[in-house]
């Protein structure tokens, strides 16, 4: 999520219920989607997971989220990842950066000039070694919401990234899709486009949703299930 002009998008995930990014929060964050799971349904959540072909990792720290996400990224890996608070909060992006032997892709494109190597930032960001990230919501069944403003990150969770890692709080475990819709547009926005206000002096949008339902490279994706409530 980002402003116009950006490469990447701002952390979490910038986005609108009212599809204006000049129009505020039509409400405020709702509490019930902040509210963690019980164990069991954390775990029947993640065998669901599993038989989508993603692989499940359930930590209990913020610190063996980082871990687990380290030792997945091979050496000498160019990663790229996807803004969000969720990294953050873990660390992640700092470890990213200071890990010897990894080139975070960010640095690479922050270089680059948007004017007149648009296109090539375009392409070079769409097909990571690894991708690294966050994820909006997801259902009881294993199905995987990520919202976005540009849908820069959207790609190489798609299909792009040779491998795709995400971090996610388990208050992120809603029942339905249209639960993960729901808290989309009303707990994860209102907080994003707050932060996004007061940081950036500009609001939030939601321009695409991807609904991630199956990976079908066996091995490409991970989901990191941290029991805290962490992110957006």
């Amino acid at each position: 999520m980002g402003r116009s002009g950006e490469i990447t998008e701002r952390s979490g995930p910038n986005m609108t219920a009212a599809g204006s990014a000049t129009e505020p929060p039509a409400l405020e964050p709702d509490p019930k989607y902040a509210r963690l799971p019980a164990d069991a349904l954390v775990e029947a959540t993640a065998d669901r997971l599993r038989s989508r072909g993603i692989e499940v990792v359930v930590v209990e720290s913020l610190d063996a989220a980082r871990r687990e996400v380290l030792s997945r990224i091979p050496p000498g890996s160019e990663v790229f990842d996807g803004a969000s608070r969720t990294l953050e909060e873990a660390g992640i992006v700092r470890a990213l950066t200071e890990t010897p032997g990894l080139r975070r892709m960010k640095t690479r494109l922050y270089a680059m000039d948007r004017k007149t190597q648009a296109r090539e930032i375009c392409r070079v960001s769409q097909a990571p070694e690894v991708a690294v990230g966050s994820v909006h919501a997801i259902t009881e069944d294993g199905v995987v919401l990520v919202a976005s403003a540009t849908g820069n990150q959207l790609g190489p969770y798609c299909y792009g990234a040779g491998r795709v890692i995400w971090v996610a709080g388990t208050q992120k475990i809603v029942a339905t899709l249209e639960d993960g819709f729901d808290r989309i547009e009303k707990y994860s926005y209102p907080l994003e486009d707050a932060r996004a206000r007061v940081a950036y002096k500009s609001p939030s949008v939601i321009s695409q949703t991807l609904v991630f339902r199956y990976e079908y490279r066996p091995g490409r994706t991970t989901m990191v299930l941290v029991r805290q409530n962490v992110g957006f």
